[in-house]
This record gives structure tokens, sequence and C-alpha cells, in this order.
């Protein structure tokens, strides 16, 4: 594939991985999800890869406080849905804004958080309180339910005080969050996401439930470059137009501030942990969350000592093959 340009090359790959995905499957096993964000440019292409992956649906979306405040991240969400023309949309669900210490990033994804695009907010459905929303759909369920976390885990915790652990419909949580041997981008250990709200973090990481995390040391190993925008030159609409539109505002804020010719696509592999699990590898380990430290707050902390006294209580991704996840996820967004 060395003469294709870098779109047909992984619209090649994705055409062969969705046979193989046909032919190996009496018909395609869609898996419940409810994604909490707070979008955020990544966040809003990780929404417009779950649009385009047939292995999952969408049922809600909950908007955190986290990028933005959560009222903001609300209306993105009702953008991003509007942009991508989407007629039938999950359940819609609202957190609080709290905390409110915790600082913003629209140095990194803009004052309206999709990279000063201002894109028109479309018809709205009615938000619900998401935590309670999140717990309902748990509780009522007749199947079990992956809950992707995107954002600070305040409306995950909150929810799973309202839900009976033993009888909620929940086949895991996936979260990206933590930085165990990678500098944070929060502070020198604390990552985003866990910093901003390290309490709610703790009590979700230390929850009976199956916990799955996407952390930084992860993330930060896969760059995407201005020559792998190629692959959405000619996308006029959808996902590819959603990622031509904001990509080189982050890559902008990326060598602005992170010294780096190219982007980390944090949520958006989170979201490939959902839809394309095959394509990592975890390991189990014991993990918690520093709560109280005046340098260290936020710090998730893995015991990874050979002879370790602490039961593991998280899966963290491990590993992945790189060529294959970025095709993957070219390929799912570069899509009209």
């Amino acid at each position: 594939m060395c003469c294709l340009t870098a779109r047909e090359a992984a619209l090649i790959v994705e055409i062969r991985r969705q046979t193989r995905y046909i032919r190996t499957r009496e018909g395609p096993v869609k898996r419940k999800i409810i994604v909490d964000t707070d979008p955020g440019i990544d966040d809003a292409l990780a929404l417009a890869l779950l649009v385009k992956s047939p292995e999952v649906t969408v049922h809600a979306v909950t908007a955190a406080s986290g990028n933005l405040p959560a009222e903001e991240c609300l209306k993105n969400i009702h953008r991003i849905y509007g942009f991508l023309r989407i007629e039938e949309k999950p359940l819609i669900g609202m957190g609080p804004d709290w905390p409110r210490s915790g600082e913003d990033a629209r140095h990194i994804h803009g004052k309206d958080g999709l990279a000063n695009t201002y894109l028109p907010v479309f018809l709205r459905n009615a938000a619900q309180p998401a935590a309670k929303l999140i717990a309902s759909i748990l509780t009522g369920s007749a199947e079990p339910v992956t809950i992707l976390a995107l954002a600070p885990l305040t409306n995950i915790a909150d929810a799973l005080d309202r839900i009976d652990f033993h009888t909620a419909k929940v086949e895991r949580i996936v979260l990206m969050g933590g930085a165990f041997h990678v500098p944070g981008n929060a502070s020198p250990l604390g990552e985003f996401n866990i910093h901003h709200d390290p309490e709610a973090a703790r009590r979700v990481i230390n929850s009976p439930l199956p916990v799955t995390i996407v952390p930084l040391d992860i993330t930060t190993r896969l760059v995407f470059t201005v020559r792998d925008f190629d692959a959405f030159a000619k996308c006029r609409r959808g996902a590819g137009r959603l990622a031509r539109n904001l990509l080189p505002f982050y890559l902008q804020a990326h060598r602005r501030y992170h010294r780096l010719d190219g982007v980390h696509l944090h949520d958006v592999i989170a979201a490939a942990v959902v839809a394309a699990g095959d394509l990592f590898k975890t390991r189990r380990v014991w993990c918690d969350v520093e709560t109280e430290g005046e340098i260290t707050r936020g710090t998730t902390v893995a015991d990874d000592r050979p002879f370790t006294p602490r039961e593991p209580n998280v899966e963290v991704v491990s590993s992945f093959d790189e060529k294959a996840l970025k095709n993957f996820i070219l390929s799912r967004l570069a899509t009209d």
C-alpha cells in the first residue's frame, strides 16, 4: 500500500477488519454503552468514532464538568450530534458544575471546547440529572452495560452511590485517566480527569465493579501527525469533516503546550478499547488515588512490586498494536 494515500490505506484496512467481523459472527452483537464526557476535541472525535462503530450502541451520553463546565459540555454534545446528523439521539444527561475549583482546559480545546468553531446548537433533547440517568439504566437494563468515562469521574461516582452492585447490569467501566510512569498533564504526577476530582476517582476505582484504566502511559504512545490528517482531506461532512475542523487547532495547542508536532487522541483511544478491544492487552494491578497530598493530590498509584501483598483491583491497558490501532481510528473517522 506504499503508493496509496493515508486515507485510502486506512479504508482498506477497515474493510478487511469489517469483513473478518462479519464472517466470524452470526450477526453483529452490539455492546450497550453509556458515555460520560466533557467535550473537548478528543471527546468529540471519540463520540464520532463510536457513531461509526457497529460493535456498540450508545444508549446515553452524559455531560460532566471538566474541560468546560458541565452546562457548556452539554451544549457541545448537542453540537456534535447535530453536526454528525444523527437523527436518533441517545438519552442525554448533565452533571453538576462541581468541583468549581478545578481548572478547565480551554487553552487546549478552545474557548468553546471545540476549537473555537462555535458550531450551531441543534435541537436539544431534555437533559436528565446525569447520576440519576446512569443509575436508572444500570438498574433497569436487561443486558450488561459498559460505561465509557472520558471525563472527571464525578457523575460516575455519584451514580454508583445509587445502585446495588449485586443486581446492577454493569459489564465494566472503561475510564480514560491516570498516569503511572509518565508525567501528568494537570500536575507533575496528576492526569487531568483524575486530578479534577480525585475523591470521585478513588470511589470508582475501589468499587467492586470491573474497571479498566486507559492511562496517559498508553494514550501518549500514539501520535497523529499532519500526514495522518491527510485521511480526512476529501471528507466533506460527517466524522471526517469534524476531524478536519477540529484537529488544526488541537495541533497548534500540542505544539505550544506539549512541544509535540502531532496530537494525542486520548479519549479516542479509550473509545477504541470499547469498540475494538482485540487491539489491546491489559494487566491486573492494584491501584488507588492520592487525595490528600499537597503536591501529589490526584496521582494514580499502582503497586508494581513483583511480590506485592495487595490484591489487584483494576485492569490497566498495557500495550496495543500501534499500526492496527492508528488504521482503525483513521478509517472509522475518515467517513462522510
